[in-house]
């Protein structure tokens, strides 16, 4: 059975196939590669150049904007909490805790910002966890997503 079509934008996560045994070099990489493009030079016009999806977000009449940094990624357990600002006080505080944690300000200024938080676009950066167990990868992206439910009222 098909769901009835969504006629309003949506938030948008990233999220990279299960790496191998390295994953450093995409740890290294600030979008997980989802900037990279390409360059056709057999090609001209519009598919001279194709620019990666982020940068296609970006620059799309959907105006999307980046949220990645609302959410930091960690390989071991943060020892001390981060300041919670005062209107994300109403969050479950295991948002606050482990290895994935929202980070106050910028979800503070995710949250205040004039555009509406639908138009964001997420890149779940799970390489930066070490551990390498889809169980975990589960939790920390239903945390995310809990966390974008939570923003967009």
């Amino acid at each position: 059975m098909w769901s009835a079509p969504i006629h309003r934008p949506l938030p948008i996560i990233l999220v990279r196939g299960f790496g191998g045994l390295d994953t450093v070099s995409e740890q290294r990489l600030t979008y997980q590669g989802f900037n990279d493009g390409s360059v056709y030079p057999q090609k001209r016009g519009e598919n001279y150049i194709y620019e990666g999806l982020i940068l296609r977000f970006m620059k799309s009449g959907w105006r999307y904007q980046d949220a990645t940094n609302v959410v930091g990624y960690y390989s071991s357990e943060m020892k001390t909490p981060p300041a919670i600002p005062d209107c994300l006080q109403s969050l479950d505080r295991g948002c606050f805790a482990g290895k994935v944690i929202i980070d106050g300000t910028m979800a503070e200024r995710l949250l205040e910002t004039v555009d509406d938080p639908c138009h964001t676009l997420w890149v779940f950066r799970y390489y930066d966890l070490n551990d390498r167990t889809f169980s975990i990868y589960g939790e920390a992206l239903v945390r995310l997503i809990e966390f974008i439910q939570r923003s967009r009222h």
